[in-house]
């Protein structure tokens, strides 16, 4: 993807806000939903189908990240943040009406798709407003978002399965993705230059999207992002159904529990933003992989 860096100016803390709170979006549905899966299984029934609510919704995510990112380079950003957060909402109020488990794996898909392309163009509107120097410390204020949504979105989602009924997580979400694209029409400026911009065309985005799907550095990276996002979703998806099954613990409680990888999760983000600036980004990632795959041995090994 080309980037074309303006300077940081007054707009710029305004349009972090606004990311940010579009970034919010993608993670709180992508942990929201994880206590109360149990309670959905319970009345849509086809247990065997549990994880791909996780798996497709993380699968589309991946594949609309880059294919997104590739876009940003031919079309307005705002409109294709809009878009996105269109498409996030559409895919909402269908599985807020969905009547079986199948029905909800590819409706979350329009979910994924959505939510990806707004993290996706999040990422690269900051990459835009602000310099190199300032880029990493802000990224890193944005991962930090998935933190604050892994302690939030799986108690409100309890919350709503046990006192509610658990469509309405979706209504919810449908709530706030029109707030959010009010705040995007508010806050989030235009970082595409009028002139580097193409009239939209499907032709010309299939071509694009044909283009980048034959790249072996896309489906390389792709792999890495899917890798470490069913990782996630395994342990977030699954966890709801150990703690309600295997210790009988009500939805409510597992937001708490999983506070604490939450927690570590900002703190993570935050720290790589730091060192990223002085050891390079590579350095970083290498060590990161290094500590989860440890964590990964000696969990296993706990369980064992």
């Amino acid at each position: 993807m080309t980037q074309h860096t303006a300077p940081a100016s007054n707009r710029a803390p305004v349009a972090v806000a606004g990311v940010m709170v579009a970034v919010f979006l993608f993670a709180i549905d992508a942990t929201i939903v994880s206590s109360a899966m149990p309670t959905v299984v319970s009345q849509l029934g086809d247990i065997d189908l549990y994880s791909w609510v996780f798996s497709v919704y993380m699968l589309t995510s991946a594949l609309a990240t880059p294919i997104f990112g590739k876009l940003s380079d031919l079309y307005s950003r705002r409109t294709l943040i809009l878009l996105a957060i269109a498409t996030f909402v559409l895919g909402s109020v269908a599985c807020g009406a969905a009547q079986t488990m199948t029905q909800l794996i590819v409706f979350r898909a329009v979910q994924g798709m959505g939510g990806g392309a707004v993290y996706a163009l999040a990422f690269i509107i900051v990459g835009v407003v602000f310099p190199a120097e300032q880029r990493a410390r802000m990224q890193g204020m944005i991962a930090s978002v998935w933190g604050i949504a892994s302690v939030l979105g799986p108690a409100g989602g309890g919350f709503i399965a046990e006192y509610w009924d658990w469509r309405w997580i979706f209504w919810t979400l449908v709530i706030f993705g029109g707030l959010v694209a009010l705040s995007t029409l508010l806050f989030v400026p235009e970082t595409h230059p009028p002139e580097r911009r193409r009239t939209p065309s499907i032709r010309q985005t299939g071509r694009e999207v044909r283009q980048l799907l034959a790249t072996p550095g896309f489906l390389y990276g792709t792999g890495i992002v899917m890798t470490v996002f069913f990782g996630y979703m395994a342990l977030l998806g699954m966890g709801s159904a150990v703690t309600e099954k295997a210790y009988g613990l009500p939805p409510t409680l597992f937001g708490p529990l999983f506070s604490v990888n939450a927690l570590a999760f900002i703190a993570g983000a935050v720290a790589a933003a730091r060192l990223a600036g002085r050891y390079g980004v590579s350095a970083v990632l290498r060590a990161g992989a290094a500590i989860a795959l440890a964590s990964g041995i000696f969990l296993l090994a706990l369980s064992a």
